[in-house]
């Protein structure tokens, strides 16, 4: 049963990338389907251990209190129904960061969930590329139910996870022949061009700034290739930017070149008035908030979604819930800095790639939100990470040999 609740937390990364191309039934998104099933496993294999859990971390408890606050501030809410249905999405969102925590074991369950989730990144690439050469691109392009923010948020989320799978290899991989190895680095590493034209062709600004953070990663971690490994990439990398400059379409190239007169002379899209009126009802119930998913009702002059986290979190939830998410946040980052120097500043990029879009997007609420939390801890928990470790790469935790009595 350990084994099924692992392949299917997989499944779970795998669909959580591409399940906004298509709903199923009566259930909602695949990625629902999937996480009920992860959700019924795990719980069956944890009654076979008798109930024995692995002991949760800092962030585990900070995500339960969240998740609490979120449900009591239903009792206040301006909209009770949205508040309860939206406390159970919480639930259920602490209950998967809990469940990778107890089921990752070895370094190689955590690099399969990410090699799944980059895959699942390739079925929406794939969707993107096949709308985009049969002539359905305009001016932005989306495929699916995805919004093409959230689509390229997705896409520049899978180029560092390309990047740290290229380099280290998915560690399962060994027991794969060396040419299926080989054939999934290869793919890894097309991956971070393909994406790159994606996130051009859906114009999205927020995720191309993004995207930029996983490009410095792969800077900062070229030395672990030699030389000639580098003069090659760099070139090829050159050439495919030139290229793909072509091939996308004028009016998206000239959405992504405007972003700095967008952000100095404009009203950021449009984000302003919104901004605005998210301090208004922050000021008027500073300390509880309206409830949780109530901001569009409580904006009734924009009538939008506050597209910033901190916003969001801070009008709905009031001070308690906006310090209790920036708990979260801050124990991530912290987990992150524990790590050895390249998963540190894998999972760094990770992190600012994500900040960077919710500060312009709500995505505090999202599955791969949760999950990027959750796996953040797991890293940590698996290596050893004194930052002052200077060596090539990571090391593996290993059982510390007995200490013995000096020879004399």
């Amino acid at each position: 049963m350990r084994r099924l609740t692992l392949w299917l937390s997989w499944l779970l990364m795998f669909v959580v990338a591409f399940e906004d191309l298509f709903q199923v039934g009566l259930l909602g998104t695949t990625g629902r389907t999937v996480g009920l099933a992860l959700a019924g496993s795990w719980l069956l294999s944890v009654i076979a251990l008798g109930g024995r859990i692995r002991p949760l971390g800092t962030i585990h408890t900070v995500m339960a209190g969240f998740a609490l606050w979120a449900a009591t501030s239903t009792f206040w809410s301006i909209n009770s129904d949205a508040s309860l249905e939206q406390s159970i999405t919480y639930a259920q969102l602490v209950l998967l960061a809990l469940i990778v925590w107890d089921v990752y074991e070895k370094p190689e369950h955590l690099h399969g969930g990410l090699q799944a989730y980059l895959l699942g990144g390739w079925v929406c690439l794939a969707q993107l590329l096949r709308a985009f050469l049969t002539g359905e691109a305009q001016r932005r392009l989306s495929v699916g139910y995805f919004n093409e923010n959230t689509l390229g948020f997705t896409l520049a989320l899978c180029i560092p996870v390309a990047w740290y799978l290229t380099l280290c290899g998915w560690r399962g991989a060994d027991r794969l022949s060396a040419s299926w190895a080989a054939l999934l680095r290869l793919s890894n590493l097309a991956f971070i061009p393909a994406a790159t034209l994606g996130i051009a062709l859906t114009a999205s600004r927020s995720s191309m700034l993004g995207a930029m953070f996983g490009f410095g990663y792969m800077a900062l971690s070229m030395n672990r290739l030699r030389r000639g490994a580098r003069m090659l990439l760099l070139a090829g990398a050159a050439g495919l930017a030139v290229y793909g400059l072509t091939l996308v379409p004028k009016a998206s190239l000239e959405r992504l070149g405007g972003t700095t007169n967008v952000v100095s002379h404009g009203d950021w899209n449009g984000r302003l008035p919104i901004w605005s009126e998210a301090l208004r009802i922050i000021s008027e119930r500073p300390l509880l908030g309206t409830g949780v998913h109530t901001f569009t009702q409580a904006a009734y002059e924009t009538n939008s979604a506050p597209h910033n986290f901190v916003l969001s979190v801070f009008a709905e939830l009031g001070l308690v819930g906006f310090v209790l998410y920036s708990g979260i946040l801050m124990c991530a980052f912290l987990y992150a800095l524990r790590q050895p120097r390249d998963d540190a500043a894998f999972w760094l990029a990770m992190l600012a790639v994500w900040l960077l879009n919710a500060l312009t997007h709500n995505f505090e609420d999202q599955k791969i939100t949760w999950l990027l939390f959750g796996l953040v801890a797991v890293g940590a928990r698996l290596w050893q990470s004194p930052l002052r470790e200077r060596g090539p790469g990571p090391r593996m935790l290993r059982q510390a040999p007995a200490k013995t009595a000096p020879a004399i």
